[in-house]
């Protein structure tokens, strides 16, 4: 049977497994997961989580993740799209799911935040992934199906993307920002398309964060490919080591545009639709910034409102009552990460996320 909860606060205490032909959906929900606890999908099954769904570990408890196993059938889906997952020890793991879509995310703290074993076609995209070993692995993925890695930002990962054994010879991996500490992409007996061409780059930024010369972006054993980046990337590209595939530089930068979205997203909780508050009346400012931020308030209703800051984890750093005539406060965060900034009154909240850069 079908399972669908909208708008509420769901507290998931043991397992859960769907079979057959079986949807389970959250919309617009809080998800609190007790520890070590999975969701999990059989064959002819599909999972929907969307609109600014929070799955959490309970008391930022480290809960499995959701795993769903398939065999190319229809309506076998995953669609994680516009929503938050903390602490999931492997969030999303997938076998043999043919119907594959992660947009818009914010993913954080775990081992591996993306698992594919023998996939068809996929996208990946706008997604912001941090706090991972690995933020991207695919496997044995069948060849001629068209998939894409695009638009997402890797921070505090040891290896960004990883591919073992795939034929991804029409997969994109483009305009992505890997702020990584061991390797960019790594790439093993794969099949990997030439990315970018000779008139526009691939568009794909990459930022070593351990100590030494930029090295290891892309690390390819396969079948031979080739990169090419942009004008713009030349001295990025230009260290020796930077990775083992010939590199060249195209005529032109891709138009990426925003790589990913700062812009804030209101994260749902319980109450009636009609009460919650509108993205204008709130605005923060700059946004990533060095730790400093201003927060302004347009026609707040009347009400007992409350600021709090909640860290990835889902714990509070910070808390204050906010006067309905305030127009602005100043908030500072001394550590470097994401951090979301919620105000609330009742059954009325607003969540922003913020960056510490």
């Amino acid at each position: 049977s079908n399972t669908a909860y909208s708008n509420t606060t769901v507290y998931v205490t043991s397992d859960i497994l769907l079979a057959g032909n079986t949807n389970l959906t959250f919309d617009k929900c809080i998800v609190v997961v007790s520890p070590n606890v999975q969701i999990k999908a059989t064959p002819l099954s599909s999972i929907d989580i969307k609109n600014n769904t929070v799955m959490v570990g309970c008391n930022g408890q480290q809960w499995k993740g959701i795993y769903m196993i398939g065999n190319y059938n229809n309506g076998e889906r995953l669609r994680v799209e516009n929503s938050f997952i903390f602490n999931a020890k492997n969030p999303i793991t997938t076998t043999k799911i043919p119907d594959l879509t992660i947009k818009g995310n914010v993913i954080a703290n775990g081992e591996t935040a993306i698992s594919l074993d023998r996939s068809q076609a996929f996208t990946i995209s706008q997604n912001i992934i941090g706090g991972f070993t690995t933020g991207i692995r695919t496997s044995n993925t069948k060849p001629n199906y068209v998939s894409a890695i695009r638009e997402n930002l890797f921070i505090e990962i040891v290896t960004g993307i990883e591919f073992n054994g795939d034929i991804h010879n029409m997969l994109d991996i483009a305009c992505n920002e890997i702020r990584f500490s061991n390797r960019g992409i790594s790439s093993a007996n794969t099949t990997l398309k030439i990315q970018g061409d000779s008139i526009t780059s691939a568009g794909n930024t990459f930022i070593r964060t351990a100590s030494g010369q930029p090295q290891d972006y892309i690390d390819h054993t396969g079948t031979p490919t080739k990169y090419f980046f942009g004008p713009s990337e030349a001295n990025a590209f230009g260290y020796p080591n930077v990775m083992n595939i010939p590199k060249i530089q195209a005529v032109a930068d891709r138009a990426c545009g925003l790589a990913f979205s700062t812009a804030c997203k209101q994260i749902a909780g319980s109450g009636v639709h009609e009460n919650t508050l509108t993205i204008s009346q709130i605005s923060i400012y700059p946004n990533p910034s060095s730790g400093a931020f201003t927060i302004n308030f347009s026609n707040l209703p009347k009400g007992n409102w409350t600021l709090n800051v909640y860290d990835v984890l889902g714990q509070i750093i910070s808390t204050r009552k906010v006067d309905v005539n305030t127009e602005s406060i100043n908030l500072q965060l001394a550590s470097k990460g994401i951090y979301f900034v919620s105000i609330q009154n009742g059954s009325q909240r607003l969540t922003k996320k913020v960056i510490v850069e």
